[in-house]
């Protein structure tokens, strides 16, 4: 019984040793800013629910004083795989993107590989793949 314990132990440590080597940097690099108020809700998602506006459904979440950003680039370690990114600046710190009447976002808006759509980009548009160290900008507008 000790030693069945002991196996699964082990082997669980296997696992999160190869999980662990398994992630990489991922640098995002922010151009567009034109103001250093409030914060920049960055979210990365590895599916296509709820992207690029429901930050629930996001895989990981950051909000960081614009102030902070250093050279304006952010950076993360990520497991490798498939993802998208949605960023807006929160100008007014009120915690969501603020938009007019008709859903146009009033705050400057960015995703990955800097989709030009007139209307919400699609995760598909938005999806890279992340295999190995990775820089990547995205333009707000």
């Amino acid at each position: 019984m000790i030693l069945k314990k002991m196996f699964i132990a082990y082997c669980l440590f296997l696992v999160s040793i190869t999980i662990a080597q398994n992630k990489n940097e991922l640098t995002i690099e922010i151009n567009g800013i034109k103001s250093y108020k409030g914060y920049m809700q960055i979210a990365i998602y590895k599916r296509s629910k709820g992207f690029p506006s429901n930050n629930k459904f996001a895989y990981k979440n950051f909000r960081i004083p614009t102030l902070k950003l250093k050279e304006t680039s952010f950076t993360t370690k990520l497991p490798l795989g498939t993802y998208a990114i949605a960023i807006y600046q929160d100008e007014n710190a009120n915690e969501k993107l603020d938009t007019n009447f008709f859903g146009i976002p009033k705050e400057k808006t960015g995703v990955s590989n800097n989709s030009n759509s007139n209307s919400l980009p699609s995760y598909y548009d938005a999806k890279f793949e992340f295999s190995t160290k990775k820089r990547i900008n995205i333009n707000l507008r």
